[in-house]
């Protein structure tokens, strides 16, 4: 008889690949994987920023700037005959205001730009967000 530990360990060896595995996702490298995540996310946040306030509009964002600056029945009109539903429009409208305010049409892409990043955060795949049970 096998005194070496419980039942279960002595019958079911772990193979190399298991070992790996293991090594991995043991507890002791989350704090690693954390760091390297949201080093990933701040270097691609800060790429994403550059980039965007770097590079000319795109058509469907001048789009979205010339409905924007519309009034919400304006909206329903102009989208009476496109296939976009007028609610992103409404939410846009704010930023398309703070940006003539400001001087910059820039401003219009935040609203993109943070419903990216929410839905970035919100996925299972982000290191970090590892549930302990």
């Amino acid at each position: 008889m096998d005194d070496s530990g419980p039942p279960s360990q002595s019958i079911f060896r772990e193979t190399p690949s298991a070992a790996i595995i293991r090594e991995i996702v043991e507890p002791r490298s989350y704090r690693s994987l954390s760091w390297a995540g949201a080093s990933a996310v701040v270097i691609a946040v800060g790429a994403r920023v550059v980039y965007l306030l770097g590079r000319p509009f795109w058509f469907d964002e001048f789009f979205t700037l010339w409905i924007s600056r519309r009034t919400p029945a304006g909206i329903a009109r102009a989208l009476r005959l496109d296939s976009g539903p007028p609610l992103f429009y409404l939410l846009e409208m704010p930023f398309v205001r703070l940006g003539e305010m400001l001087g910059t049409d820039t401003v219009a892409r935040a609203l993109p730009f943070a419903a990216g990043g929410a839905a970035d955060l919100g996925s299972p795949a982000v290191p970090g967000r590892h549930r302990h049970q």
